[in-house]
């Protein structure tokens, strides 16, 4: 690439992709296999400003945001409920089949692991917000664990609803 003494092709084999792949991925690939137990992790301040977990400056929307999810999270298992409620009421209840039996069970037991969060997260918007500006690193990995863990509710919900309607 720069600075070789012999001229790059343009156009077919040989050009600068060519060079960049054979003299960079080869090389490293050798390396990482070497390395293949090795994991790497961003540091501290890898994702500063956007897409990081705000802990100073701009704390009070970072818990009106946080406050703001535990909300949609406590509306979502409300919608569950009155669905569950309509169902019933429509003469669809567990008892009826097996999949009306998996529906109420799978998604009872979604909306008791939201409802967990929403808790935790309110907690992080309320009473564990002190902690963001007495020791922000913990209170950042409490804010990770949590996102985490929605990660987690979220693919399953996908997982149940992919399961139930499109399967």
């Amino acid at each position: 690439v720069g600075g070789e003494p012999r001229r790059v092709q343009r156009g077919g084999l040989g050009g600068e992709a060519d060079e960049v792949v054979d003299d960079d991925v080869d090389a490293a690939a050798h390396v990482e296999a070497a390395e293949s137990g090795h994991v790497e992790r961003l540091g501290g301040d890898a994702l500063p400003g956007e897409g990081g977990v705000p802990v100073q400056g701009d704390g009070h929307d970072a818990a009106s945001a946080v406050l703001a999810g535990t909300l949609l999270a406590l509306a979502f298992v409300a919608v569950k409920v009155v669905n569950d409620m309509v169902l019933v009421g429509k003469g669809s209840t567990p008892a009826t089949d097996l999949m009306w039996g998996s529906w109420f069970t799978l998604t009872a037991v979604h909306a008791l692991h939201v409802l967990g969060g929403a808790i935790v997260t309110g907690w992080l918007a309320g009473p564990g917000y002190r902690m963001a500006a007495a020791d922000p690193p913990r209170w950042a990995a409490r804010v990770d664990a949590t996102r985490l863990y929605w990660l987690f509710v979220d693919v399953a919900w996908l997982a149940i609803v992919v399961g139930f309607y499109v399967v």
